[in-house]
């Protein structure tokens, strides 16, 4: 199967619930149990733990709660209970990581994706991982679940870089084709290419066989190449990178406007909708200098959820800040 498609070509611990030797209770299950989503609502995962500050120049560690402030009050979200999120357990990490990279992340000795040896830094992110992998297994038989994590897609099976040190969407693919019997389509609209998820395809054995990834570059031809990936691969669950930094303001982005972003937000939506397909989204990356920008196309994410989904009229704001 290709694996890799781009527009030149046709948890509850979650451990404690989904274990190396086989699922018990799976976590969606016990979140079910937790209590009924209240209809006409968009979940949402975020955890204060997830929170830190990696003195580097991005603000993705600190950005999840930047975003959370601006939906909190928005009664057509629902924030999930962030106490089912956990730190991601080293064996799982090796899933889809070495034991070197893993065992040298634990112990301080190897650098993380923003170049930091904290031990303390790294629980955060094992902790954003969680909320990730938490996420997406939660929005198995559901519409759309919103992560507000970052810093995923560099991650390779053997390192970090650019600004992500364990790459949850592959491991997240990984454990859902295993006690799910689930395929997974990685549809990545942030400005880089996701070049960690391509290794990670590459060399662990079989998982070009359920994982699909997928470049997202402009609105041109997007829905028909969407469409068709989605033909090719036949996935029970799209992962969506909502990338703010493909915006042409962004100084390491892209060339499209805020406007364009939110029409790749409802095609992505709307044809995953029309197929039946969850999608558990996530923020990606973001670097604008004056960071409202950045905040307002995520929470146009938001709100493409909410025209798509609760079917309300979007308010999206296209205003640029220089």
């Amino acid at each position: 199967m290709q694996s890799t498609i781009q527009e030149t070509g046709p948890t509850i611990s979650t451990h404690q619930t989904i274990q190396e030797t086989g699922p018990t209770i799976s976590t969606h299950q016990t979140i079910q149990e937790e209590g009924v989503i209240p209809p006409k609502q968009i979940p949402y995962f975020f955890t204060e733990k997830q929170v830190h500050d990696a003195c580097s120049f991005s603000k993705s560690p600190m950005k999840p709660q930047l975003v959370q402030r601006t939906i909190q009050h928005d009664t057509k979200f629902r924030h999930v209970n962030p106490g089912i999120i956990c730190p991601i357990e080293p064996s799982r990490m090796k899933l889809v990581h070495t034991e070197r990279y893993v065992d040298g992340l634990m112990a301080g000795e190897i650098a993380d994706g923003f170049g930091n040896k904290s031990k303390k830094d790294f629980q955060a992110i094992r902790t954003t991982v969680g909320n990730f992998v938490t996420a997406a297994e939660y929005a198995l038989g559901r519409d759309v679940v919103w992560s507000l994590t970052s810093g995923f897609h560099h991650a390779r099976h053997d390192g970090g870089g650019g600004f992500c040190t364990i790459n949850a969407l592959m491991l997240s693919a990984f454990e859902l084709q295993k006690y799910h019997n689930t395929r997974t389509l990685i549809v990545d609209g942030d400005a880089h290419f996701g070049n960690g998820c391509v290794d990670i395809l590459e060399r662990v054995p079989g998982m070009k066989d359920y994982c699909t990834y997928f470049q997202y570059f402009n609105q041109v031809k997007y829905r028909g190449m969407l469409e068709a990936a989605i033909a090719k691969c036949e996935p029970g669950i799209i992962m969506f990178q909502a990338g703010a930094d493909d915006w042409v303001g962004d100084p390491l982005g892209g060339g499209n406007t805020m406007e364009a972003l939110y029409q790749r937000d409802l095609t992505t939506f709307d044809v995953a909708k029309r197929h039946g397909i969850p999608v558990v989204c996530n923020l990606a990356g973001g670097y604008a200098e004056n960071y409202n920008n950045t905040l307002r196309i995520h929470r146009n994410t938001g709100e493409a959820m909410k025209e798509v989904y609760l079917g309300v009229q979007g308010a999206p704001s296209f205003k640029e800040e220089w």
